[in-house]
């Protein structure tokens, strides 16, 4: 069987933690107090807390895991004790104190759920095996009865492993009728392929009687042979050979046939004679048809005619021994029957009862289904249309490959959950409720602090507004001083720089100035050029090197914020000592350019 549940088994114990703690119910019930509950029509959260107020959760989870149990186990009517007392044996260990872990413990799921799958395939006829089925299956109630966790899951694991190697010795039975129907098809079909060739090709035909009866009695049965083991490349050879004997034996040929029989007669005969002969033939018999070969060849050769008999057609007895409804299948065993290898059936006999069965194939070119119980016996081989007919009439239904355990454990974990959510729902609810309450006494507290502010700020109310009224006259007299102020402040700037740009347009050249052209350091520097046209004023140091060129704005900005002076130009003594220099350089030029 295929696990295709997902169990979590952290969640089980969280809700009914949760539910102990909402509730405040957490008293253990005796399995003789939740035995009732079992047969009751609808167990639910409501019923189970009017009977039993203060009962633990974990007891009403319990009987909703056994009830689903016996829905989801499919078993024949005569295991039904058996199924109660599987009940009664699990119930006093599903509400052992640990038992929420243990649920869902994969070792037990996958062993509850094998045991309900073998159950399942167990009816009453099936003989001494389901004698020993059941005796084992008593044994086991009693383990599970005596309710020991340990002991309980070492039983069903001996149960399971025995039944186990009963499907298994079953499977292989079961795998050996299907290779036996398999194989009883392709006989069928190899033989009927190889009647119809030898139909086509050797039906009239002339051959002497020894070399027909070797070809009906050793290669007819080897052409099957190699058409079952699909050993196409000696099927290939023998027709041909088969072509070729015809040919070469027919006794009346055109001129053109016999001119080819005289040239390729002999490397035929040659042929036959080194090639293998056919498959489970004996030698000696193919020797013997060598030589019948042989002398009719040479016969044949010599201008004389053997005597021959005409090959009657060969009929297909296999198919004329079928009856005739198997020949022409109702409409019914034409439609597909959905099954698959392995589902089970079951199938209400007279005689029988009901059997519990396995569908194994259809065999090819077959309108029947074949079906084998537990133990690889065939015990039903019934038409398509006879099985769904059944199928419809309610006298055979499909069994569904439930896990039994596994799903009634899914059923009682989706019950808690939702009584978890709901129980939790309305907690949310009541945590809301109380929290819009306290907001609301919130509220009234912060109303009532309101007023009683407003009361004690309304004897105020007139002194602040005297006092804003006269803060905004004292505001408004020291913005208009501020204004004042800034207008003188700014008259005086204009004033100043209009006697800075006059200052700067008194310069003339050779006016020194010291100019602060960074935050370091002041540099001295000489007037040597003022552009009149762009207001352009050109400085050099004492030794003739531009320093900057200024426009007139910008000297005059500088002047006002300190960061120049100027120098009326006066002789120095640097000036005189350029000037002597300069006067001592000039004769010599003079000198030079004579």
């Amino acid at each position: 069987m295929k696990d295709t549940s997902q169990r979590n088994p952290s969640r089980l114990p969280e809700h009914l933690d949760n539910l102990c703690q909402w509730t405040q119910a957490n008293e253990r019930l005796a399995s003789e107090q939740l035995i009732p509950l079992l047969a009751w029509n609808k167990v639910s959260w409501d019923s189970f807390k009017d009977s039993f107020p203060a009962a633990d959760a974990q007891c009403l989870v319990a009987v909703w895991l056994l009830r689903a149990l016996s829905e989801n186990v499919d078993v024949d009517r005569a295991l039904g004790d058996r199924v109660q007392r599987l009940q009664l044996a699990l119930l006093g260990q599903l509400i052992a104190a640990d038992a929420p872990l243990r649920w869902c413990l994969p070792e037990w799921c996958e062993q509850l759920d094998r045991l309900c799958f073998h159950w399942q395939g167990w009816y009453p006829t099936l003989g001494r095996l389901g004698e020993r089925f059941l005796a084992r299956t008593d044994d086991l109630l009693g383990v599970l009865e005596s309710g020991s966790s340990e002991a309980s899951l070492a039983a069903m694991r001996d149960f399971n492993r025995r039944a186990d190697r009963e499907l298994d010795r079953a499977a292989t039975l079961a795998r050996r009728i299907r290779e036996s129907e398999l194989g009883q098809q392709s006989v069928s079909n190899a033989h009927r392929e190889v009647v119809t060739y030898l139909n086509n090709h050797l039906a009239g035909c002339s051959l002497p009687e020894p070399v027909y009866e070797f070809v009906i009695g050793s290669i007819q049965p080897a052409l099957q042979y190699y058409l079952i083991n699909d050993e196409r490349e000696l099927w290939s050879t023998w027709t041909e050979n088969l072509s070729d004997l015809i040919g070469c034996l027919r006794p009346v040929k055109t001129e053109e046939q016999w001119q080819r029989f005289h040239q390729n007669s002999a490397l035929f005969v040659a042929r036959l004679s080194t090639a293998k002969p056919p498959h489970n033939c004996i030698f000696e018999h193919y020797h013997q048809f060598v030589t019948d070969v042989t002398i009719c060849v040479d016969r044949l050769r010599a201008g004389d005619r053997p005597e021959m008999i005409i090959a009657p057609p060969l009929f297909d007895r296999r198919r004329s021994s079928k009856p005739l409804d198997a020949q022409e299948p109702r409409a019914q065993d034409l439609e597909p029957h959905g099954f698959e290898c392995g589902d089970w059936l079951a199938y209400r006999t007279e005689y029988e009862g009901v059997l519990r069965c396995q569908f194994l194939l259809q065999p090819p070119g077959s309108h029947e289904l074949l079906f084998v119980n537990r133990e690889g016996h065939r015990v039903l081989t019934a038409p398509v249309g006879r099985i769904l007919d059944c199928l419809e009439s309610g006298e055979a239904r499909r069994m569904l490959p439930v896990q039994a355990y596994s799903t009634a454990l899914n059923t009682a974990a989706a019950r808690l959950e939702y009584v978890h959510s709901e129980l939790a729902c309305q907690r949310r609810v009541a945590e809301q409720l109380e929290q819009q309450r306290l907001a609301r006494a919130e509220r009234l507290r912060e109303a009532r602090e309101r007023d009683r502010k407003k009361r004690k700020a309304a004897d105020r109310a007139e002194r602040v507004k005297a006092l804003q009224e006269e803060t905004q006259r004292i505001k408004r007299e020291q913005a208009a001083f501020e204004r004042h102020r800034a207008a003188a402040e700014q008259a005086l700037a204009e004033q100043r720089l209009s006697s800075a740009l006059t200052e700067v347009e008194a310069l003339t050249i050779g006016s020194w100035a010291e100019l602060r052209l960074n935050d370091v350091e002041s540099v001295k520097c000489e007037l040597v050029m003022l552009l009149q046209s762009t207001g352009k004023y050109v400085f050099h140091n004492h030794l003739g090197r531009p320093v900057v060129t200024l426009l007139r704005e910008q000297l005059a900005q500088m002047l006002v914020a300190g960061h120049a002076v100027f120098f009326q130009p006066a002789l120095g003594f640097d000036n005189r000592l350029e000037r002597i220099v300069q006067g001592q350089r000039r004769p010599g030029r003079e000198a030079g350019r004579r």
